[in-house]
């Protein structure tokens, strides 16, 4: 039995202001035991970088259950989208069995608060983590060495992220700094972007919206029903991959 997974990548630490991304390793020693390794990794001062022709990646120094270990740093981006991408199929489940349940003659209340309960917690995980994993990516694409056009000022990378709303990110600088434009190739595709992030940000926030004087969350209840993740992470995906080919990528795996 195959199931579609999410390919794990990782982003290459980027150029420096010159544009220069080559570096003289000539200087640097080599590591000739493992305890000398050990010594290095309990440094600080210490970092440590993956090198390819083309590339140069950082590598995470990381500490578990008292023993240090390196990691290639993964891109959070894809780790982001692989929790929306799994969930796809288990809404999906869980809806049929909603809809199992409404058709059969002996309904039972228990079971249908259940099942309900089942898509309202992975529809939620679902379009939080995807928008998590737009979100990320959009701050990377930002600049590290130069400002940017924000409301007729130049701003840095920092002020961007703590500043800047995600429509801004989406609809303006990102396509002002990428010098493409998603939206004017996708407009559809845009716009629903926009109203499912109206729909995460009622998640996020849950206000109580009393329409009938007693129900408080009837609306964002009836949205997470009507909720296709499907398309948000397929939307998701093609943004992603339209400023940078390949960062997400899925497959099949067997189990």
């Amino acid at each position: 039995m195959s199931k579609e997974g999410t390919k794990i990548t990782y982003k290459s630490v980027g150029r420096n202001p010159d544009g220069d991304n080559r570096i003289n390793l000539k200087n640097v020693p080599q590591i000739k035991s493992d305890k000398q390794l050990q010594k290095l990794l309990k440094d600080d001062e210490v970092k440590f970088i993956h090198v390819s022709d083309f590339e140069t990646f950082a590598i995470n120094k990381l500490l578990f259950n008292r023993k240090f270990f390196l990691l290639l740093e993964p891109n959070p981006v894809t780790f982001y989208f692989s929790i929306a991408f799994d969930l796809v199929p288990q809404l999906e489940k869980a809806k049929l069995q909603l809809k199992e349940i409404l058709n059969s003659k002996n309904r039972n209340d228990i079971s249908l608060g259940i099942v309900y309960s089942t898509i309202f917690r992975i529809g939620s995980i679902g379009i939080i983590f995807s928008f998590l994993s737009i979100e990320a990516f959009m701050n990377q694409e930002l600049p590290d060495y130069e400002k940017i056009d924000f409301k007729n000022k130049k701003a840095t990378k920092e002020e961007i992220q703590r500043w800047a709303s995600f429509e801004d990110k989406l609809s303006k600088i990102i396509p002002n700094v990428s010098k493409k434009d998603f939206g004017k190739r996708y407009p559809k595709q845009e716009k629903l972007l926009k109203e499912y992030k109206k729909i995460r940000d009622e998640l996020v926030h849950l206000k109580q919206k009393r329409t009938d004087g007693f129900a408080s969350y009837n609306n964002i209840y009836q949205e997470i029903l009507n909720l296709d993740l499907k398309n948000i992470v397929q939307i998701i995906k093609n943004y992603i991959n339209y400023y940078k080919p390949n960062t997400i990528i899925n497959y099949n795996r067997e189990e």
